[in-house]
């Protein structure tokens, strides 16, 4: 240690430099040969011994994150999350360690609402592993779950969007090299369960008169006698035979967008009272569904299939790629709810429930009506890839249609043993 003055110190053999201000708090330089710069920070003490200790500690710090490739003078966060969400988009395709456009969509707009959380010009090193725990926002400390659950956004939302937060420091800290952390730590979260309002999934699903309401206004919606141009009226159908697909398979939106003609199927076959019935052979893919699991099912209704594939002939549509595609892409979503929108316009499904359903109904239409016909939920579980216990606690109203079917069942007997009925 050599000292020039009474308010310039070199420590560390000249490596660092501490100095007073005007109030005498001890200062920190440090320059930075590989940024060029000088590193200045207070020490925030005016005793010289402990400015040393202090500025020891700080050098050794820097030197040990520039030695792992880190900048201290780092991009914005909003640089940081614009390279992320690059290198995101980059990554969608098949095969190991890619991701499917539906989870680069979502990821995108999950680092849109963090941009909104934190300061998003301050630089990326001004996070730390408390940022979600405690943050200052327009002069009000808050954290990042509370900041969410005011907007009226569930836990399971928030705890999937700090799961890609953390994602996003990772890539910080591991490839782009621009923090001195890897990870968020959470804000105290309630206990991880499944909190479906299961009135609220109620009101979303079709009743069976309701769906027989919506089934005959898709006819009408589709009748040639509508007089509307050829574009139009295949657009019409293909969302005909995607509700109608849905309603049977309880296939996911994003699964039956991105469901391919050589995964489907279709045979004849009969039901377990003898009558005739056409089935659906379904392949869904890994890279497709949300749990990134492949499974295969039969679903009832595979003439919608046989016959949407008519119309795709009748078109001159090759029936290979997208099932359910005007121009071999994924049909936009967009699209396919302002469709849904205008049949639901056409019946007489009360004004206030007509609010509640969307697409998705179908799903819920297909896994109630599944139960309501003796299903139990492990088989229906297994049909529309997830576990049992998200059946039982989202569909919490299936709970009394399970018991009224097990109160109704009856048996025969035959050949001196007895048989289910």
């Amino acid at each position: 240690m050599a000292e020039n003055n009474k308010n310039e110190v070199k420590i560390l053999g000249g490596k660092a430099t501490i100095y007073t201000n005007k109030f005498n708090v001890w200062q920190f330089r440090h320059w930075l040969r590989n940024e060029n710069k000088y590193v200045r920070k207070s020490l925030r003490t005016k005793v010289k011994t402990y400015a040393i200790e202090q500025a020891e500690e700080l050098y050794f710090e820097i030197r040990n994150e520039q030695k792992k490739g880190r900048k201290y003078y780092s991009i914005s966060v909003k640089e940081a999350v614009t390279d992320f969400v690059k290198a995101q988009k980059e990554r969608v395709g098949e095969g190991v360690g890619m991701i499917v456009i539906g989870r680069y969509k979502t990821i995108e707009s999950q680092m849109r609402t963090f941009l909104e959380y934190v300061r998003k010009d301050d630089k990326i090193t001004a996070l730390d592993d408390s940022t979600l725990r405690r943050y200052e926002r327009n002069g009000e400390v808050t954290n990042y779950l509370s900041w969410r659950k005011a907007q009226g956004i569930s836990d399971v939302t928030v705890r999937n969007e700090m799961t890609t937060f953390n994602a996003f420091m990772k890539y910080c800290y591991m490839d782009a090299k621009v923090t001195h952390v890897s990870a968020f730590r959470y804000p105290n979260m309630p206990k991880k369960g499944y909190t479906a309002d299961g009135e609220k999934i109620k009101r979303m699903t079709f009743t069976a008169e309701e769906w027989q309401m919506f089934y005959k206004a898709m006819r009408s919606y589709c009748a040639k006698s509508n007089k509307i141009e050829e574009d139009e009226y295949f657009e019409r159908q293909m969302n005909r035979y995607y509700f109608l697909v849905a309603a049977n398979s309880g296939l996911r939106s994003g699964e039956l967008r991105q469901l391919q003609w050589h995964n489907v199927q279709t045979s004849d076959d009969v039901t377990n009272n003898g009558s005739k019935i056409r089935l659906a052979k379904i392949t869904v893919e890994a890279l497709t569904t949300k749990v990134r699991k492949s499974r295969t099912l039969y679903a009832r209704g595979g003439e919608h299939f046989d016959n949407w594939r008519k119309v795709c002939n009748e078109y001159g549509k090759k029936c290979e790629g997208y099932v359910f595609s005007k121009d071999g892409k994924q049909y936009a979503r967009t699209n396919q709810h302002r469709h849904f929108k205008r049949i639901l316009k056409m019946t007489d499904i009360d004004e206030h429930k007509k609010k509640s359903l969307v697409p998705y109904s179908c799903r819920h239409f297909m896994i109630t009506e599944r139960v309501k016909s003796g299903c139990s939920f492990n088989e229906v579980a297994v049909m529309c890839g997830t576990s049992v216990r998200q059946i039982e606690n989202t569909y919490l109203h299936l709970n009394e249609e399970m018991m009224r079917t097990t109160a109704k069942r009856d048996y025969i007997k035959v050949d001196n043993s007895y048989r289910a009925i």
